[in-house]
């Protein structure tokens, strides 16, 4: 695989998981938050525990997903620089003359 491919591979995937942690961490909020306001208002306990259970473990789930991410952007980052070492600059041919 080339370089180049690499690097597309790792900025998709930093895109793929960053959208998705956004997206689930404020999902596990507003769920945690709800099972909060069920709490509050007297419901059964089931209800609010089984839903302020499934809120927190979306929103670790997408603080794993924003790390991945993170992991990601880094590798694509890494995989730019290396690139740019690889190719030689134009100022250089200056010097030959």
């Amino acid at each position: 695989m080339s370089s180049s491919l690499k690097g597309r591979k790792y900025w998709r995937s930093w895109i793929t998981f960053a959208v998705m942690g956004v997206v689930l961490t404020g999902l596990g909020l507003c769920l945690t938050t709800e099972a909060s306001i069920i709490r509050f208002k007297g419901e059964e306990n089931w209800t609010w525990l089984l839903l302020g259970t499934a809120g927190l473990v979306v929103f670790n789930t997408g603080l794993s997903f924003l790390g991945d991410a993170v992991k990601y952007r880094v590798f694509y980052e890494y995989r730019l620089k290396k690139e740019k070492r690889r190719t030689p600059s134009h100022d250089d041919d200056d010097d030959l003359s």
